[in-house]
């Protein structure tokens, strides 16, 4: 390991402590509770956050306009609208 895992310290440390602080503890529980730990609880064939068919090629993407923003204390909702039409019409 040499010198790797005391450099990966020295790196991370003061980033882990300052987001841990400023979150108090916030992210670690979104991080590990919230994002991690159903991925690892669900298995092969837990739900994935983006479901659906997808596409092979980004052109073939839906096209998204400027969302809407709306604060619900610390929650966010964006809206988007398809170019060129409604929210919800694909």
């Amino acid at each position: 390991w040499g010198w790797g895992l005391p450099l990966l310290a020295l790196i991370v440390g003061p980033w882990a402590i300052a987001i841990t602080i400023a979150t108090d503890g916030g992210f670690w529980r979104e991080a590990i509770g919230g994002d991690l730990a159903p991925k690892i609880a669900g298995g092969a064939g837990a739900v994935t956050p983006v479901e659906g068919q997808g596409v092979s090629a980004m052109a073939d993407a839906l096209a998204l306009g400027t969302p809407d923003v709306e604060l619900f204390g610390s929650d966010v909702r964006l809206t988007y609208r398809l170019r060129g039409g409604e929210a919800g019409d694909r």
